[in-house]
């Protein structure tokens, strides 16, 4: 993965060397710690490079440019604001800049907008939360409908006390795993899986122990949202 924001933006701390040689190197750290508990390997799956992610948090910084998302800085010093995070999935990717110019155009959806969160899916489905201190009245929420309708996404908006479904607070992912089709809802605030491949691959891997023992009880305790529940 290539970004240009590579050591000031604090969201990514290890970029200066290889994918693989990375994935590696932490099989040696987990290996050294699961040391003296007898484990003397471990199965590792790898992720894509980059747009892996379905999650998304940005900061909202204003300045006379208008909106701009915005990272906390790599040296700890305040923020810096971004327009791009290849981390991101395509679902997520497509939306981020028509939103922010939909943003800059209106006062009202501008006005006190501290943050934006992305829940994505596979499939192309996005759920935009747009987080404010301010009370969110009927304009804002007619001209968010509008916005929503544009996109073809669902917005929902927060503030203190206030929370504004437009039209649902949820998006439906769908996993092909150990070839049979699931499908997911996954809901805004909910904890999720932010990586879908990985995601796959952590549920085939479960399925595939459960099999070796056959009988008794499957403890998920890693579930979100009842991820391993199948």
């Amino acid at each position: 993965m290539d970004c240009k924001y590579f050591g000031e933006c604090g969201s990514c701390t290890i970029y200066e060397v290889d994918y693989n040689y990375e994935l590696m190197e932490k099989k040696k750290k987990v290996l050294s710690l699961l040391s003296p508990f007898g484990v003397k390997n471990l199965e590792v799956f790898n992720a894509n490079e980059s747009h892996y992610r379905a999650r998304a948090e940005f900061r909202v910084w204003h300045n006379d440019n208008g909106a701009n998302y915005a990272m906390g800085r790599a040296d700890r010093k305040g923020a810096i604001t971004i327009d791009e995070c290849p981390k991101v999935i395509t679902a997520i990717v497509k939306r981020m800049k028509p939103l922010l110019e939909a943003i800059n155009i209106s006062q009202n959806l501008k006005s006190k907008l501290f943050s934006i969160e992305f829940l994505a899916t596979t499939t192309d489905e996005c759920l935009i939360t747009m987080i404010y201190h301010k009370k969110l009245d009927e304009v804002w929420q007619q001209e968010a409908k509008e916005l929503e309708q544009k996109l073809q996404s669902y917005i929902m908006g927060r503030s203190r006390k206030q929370k504004v479904i437009l039209s649902q607070e949820f998006v439906t992912e769908k996993l092909f795993i150990d070839n049979q089709e699931y499908i997911y809802r996954h809901y805004e605030s909910g904890f999720t899986q932010p990586n879908p491949t990985v995601n796959i691959k952590m549920i085939e891997w479960a399925i595939k122990q459960a099999k070796t023992i056959g009988y008794g009880d499957f403890l998920e305790s890693y579930c979100g949202l009842g991820n391993f529940t199948i």
